[in-house]
């Protein structure tokens, strides 16, 4: 299964780093592995879903860089 890398702009604090979980896990059949605040980054399995994963980032009002498969 592939994992994949999304990296985040305006991510800098806690409350940042819930909200963009809270849209992450609000979508059926995800499995969030870590959010790096640090780094602003999101891993996780479950690369099909790309898209919507990154829709549910931006909706939540963030700004998603870039996109890894690894």
């Amino acid at each position: 299964m592939n994992r994949i890398k999304i990296s985040i702009k305006g991510m800098s604090c806690s409350h940042c780093e819930m909200r963009v979980s809270n849209a992450i896990k609000s979508i059926e059949g995800i499995s969030l592995e870590k959010i790096d605040l640090t780094a602003a980054e999101v891993s996780m399995q479950d690369a099909k879903q790309e898209e919507t994963v990154v829709a549910a980032i931006k909706a939540a009002g963030y700004e998603v860089v870039a996109v890894q498969t690894v």
